[in-house]
């Protein structure tokens, strides 16, 4: 787990291709991290993914931003756990929950639209976290032997919208560790209709990463408002991965985010998967010319045209 402190006024500059013209702004983040031991005075278990809503847990003027779960209790089931600072790794463990065939993924989602307006700028052009995907398996059988995955879903109408289901416009990724058909650690892609790319070469291998999604509209840099396209790329630890992603005819008009954590499909094993630090960037949209630069420009080629007169 990175430690990572808020700052609202710092600018980061983007360094993946797409967005390497602009200055992007944290505007919310979630570090996960509790002020307090679970099971002391305060009263939160460390079950809770909502405990100690807010700062210093959260940053940004979305605080605080409240998570719903595809499981019965948000405030009380082992699949998704807060850990205290006693612990000395503070991240968000959602667990794919195992042990019966067919067992639907743990999904959990700030329950919020991130795109639109973000003052003179525009919500949801960048989402960063760490992963470290199956950093235990409870397999009692060959833990040589599995195939598990974690994922992100971005750019939903919904929340709790898993990263490869088919329905909807969306952008999914999953990471997935095979050691069971040989695969290694890879990525796959999807868009609303299903899977769109497929074994990606993971430069972080088997170890943790930190993941970043730049979204953006090549058009007039809002990949929200429904005019040109939605565009994404991934990078993982600093290296893009993948092909860019482009949703077409207007592209995404929403950004809810879910995050999705798999079981073992090989022995049905419960499987923790650890994110950390969820970050949304704001960052500019193409401004569009303003009277007296169109007039200026309308000067300048008037100026080109006669000086091309013989």
């Amino acid at each position: 787990m990175r430690t990572t402190t808020w700052f609202p006024a710092v600018l980061l500059m983007a360094a993946a291709p797409m967005a390497s013209a602009e200055t992007l702004t944290p505007y919310w983040f979630d570090g996960y991290d509790l002020s307090q031991d679970a099971g002391t005075a305060n009263g939160f278990s460390s079950f809770n993914i909502n405990a100690e809503l807010g700062a210093p847990r959260q940053g940004g003027p979305l605080v605080p931003t409240a998570y719903v779960t595809n499981t019965a209790d948000p405030t009380n089931d082992f699949r998704h756990q807060l850990f205290p600072p006693s612990n000395g790794v503070q991240p968000l463990q959602l667990a794919g929950d195992g042990f019966l065939p067919g067992a639907a993924p743990t999904l959990a989602s700030p329950d919020l639209d991130f795109s639109g307006p973000a003052g003179a700028d525009v919500l949801g052009k960048r989402v960063t976290f760490s992963l470290d995907a199956a950093s235990l398996i409870l397999q009692p059988g060959n833990p040589a032997s599995a195939f598990v995955q974690a994922g992100v879903t971005l750019g939903s109408a919904n929340p709790l919208v898993a990263a490869d289901a088919i329905g909807g416009p969306k952008f999914g990724v999953l990471f997935i560790e095979d050691t069971f058909s040989g695969n290694g650690a890879f990525l796959q892609f999807f868009n609303g209709e299903g899977l769109v790319q497929n074994l990606i070469a993971n430069p972080a291998g088997f170890g943790p990463m930190d993941v970043q999604i730049d979204i953006d509209d090549p058009l007039d840099g809002d990949p929200w408002n429904g005019v040109g396209s939605t565009v994404f790329e991934v990078s993982v630890n600093g290296m893009p991965v993948g092909a860019p992603q482009e949703f077409g005819g207007g592209g995404l008009t929403s950004n809810y985010l879910t995050l999705l954590a798999g079981r073992d499909f090989v022995s049905n094993a419960t499987v923790t998967h650890l994110f950390d630090n969820l970050t949304v960037f704001s960052g500019p949209a193409i401004p569009e010319p303003s009277a007296a630069g169109l007039a200026t420009l309308g000067l300048a080629g008037a100026a080109a045209r006669r000086r091309s007169k013989p």
